[in-house]
């Protein structure tokens, strides 16, 4: 097995949030695709974030946090998101897929219509 070292990861972790500079981090339901380059079909989407810019702080260990994301004031669907993907900036170009209450912590599991949605915390990790 290849082992990849400390430095290594950070720069792999700070090229991949940089991308993220300015995007947009979509949630919805299920299922997740397989992949981030596989289009987002029948899944409902709930909200939509914005990251700010830069997105992240700097990466130690091999893991990135994410810096303040603006919430989404008026929630589109009533439900549980299951998965979010987060694009660049050009919010077209998806970057990454992860998963609700894992790698994304919400403010809370079940959003309503019309209500707001936020993120407690988001991390990026090469390890």
């Amino acid at each position: 097995m290849v082992e990849v070292s400390v430095s290594a990861r950070n720069i792999e972790v700070m090229s991949t949030t940089r991308l993220l500079n300015g995007g947009y981090l979509r949630v919805y339901g299920a299922p997740r695709p397989a992949a981030p380059e596989v289009a987002v079909t029948t899944q409902t989407l709930y909200a939509e974030c914005r990251f700010g810019s830069p997105a992240f702080g700097n990466p130690t260990d091999g893991v990135a946090a994410a810096n303040a994301i603006a919430p989404d004031p008026d929630v589109s669907a009533t439900g549980i998101p299951t998965w979010f993907r987060a694009f660049a900036s050009d919010g077209a170009t998806a970057v990454l897929d992860g998963d609700m209450g894992t790698d994304l912590v919400p403010n809370q599991e079940q959003v309503v219509q019309g209500g707001s949605f936020s993120i407690v915390s988001l991390a990026y990790s090469r390890i």
